[in-house]
């Protein structure tokens, strides 16, 4: 498994295991519960300038590393 990238930030099967997860010990239905996460993924959400800069020059040498993100920087 990767450290870094995006097969390191999911895990195989977690959308089936969430959802039987959420229909046995839930309250709200799995349409409810990832309903904001939905909403900001299609949406977008606010990044503050000074955060983002702080951010990629931290992190500067793990996003050159990637082709995607170097692409980006």
């Amino acid at each position: 498994m990767p450290q870094r990238g995006i097969y390191s930030v999911t895990v195989p099967g977690w959308s089936a295991a969430g959802r039987r997860c959420t229909t046995k010990f839930g309250k709200l239905g799995f349409d409810k519960l990832l309903a904001p996460a939905i909403y900001y993924a299609e949406t977008g959400f606010p990044v503050g300038r000074d955060h983002l800069a702080h951010w990629t020059s931290r992190d500067h040498e793990t996003l050159a590393a990637h082709p995607n993100s170097r692409r980006r920087i």
